[in-house]
């Protein structure tokens, strides 16, 4: 697989280095594992907002109203319960 060249702005190879250093650590490996990080936290984010959209597109969903019902009488001797 061809790796790919990643040209970094100034300021972010600065942050970069100063990180590295701090940690005692490879800045090429930090780079690494931060944006691995990166790919794993948006695959997940797709991955739910995929099954909500399904959720929806399901009909399983909660009104408006009723959530905001829920919402504005939190912290209040009458709570409503929370809408399913």
């Amino acid at each position: 697989m061809r790796r790919p060249s990643i040209e970094l702005n100034e300021d972010v190879a600065t942050a970069l280095e100063e990180a590295a250093r701090a940690q005692n650590a490879d800045p090429e490996a930090l780079a690494n594992d931060a944006l691995r990080e990166w790919l794993l936290e948006s695959a997940e984010i797709a991955r739910k907002v995929e099954a909500g959209l399904a959720e929806v597109s399901a009909g399983r969903v909660v009104e408006h109203a009723r959530v905001r019902e829920w919402i504005t009488s939190r912290g209040v001797d009458a709570e409503r319960p929370r809408p399913r």
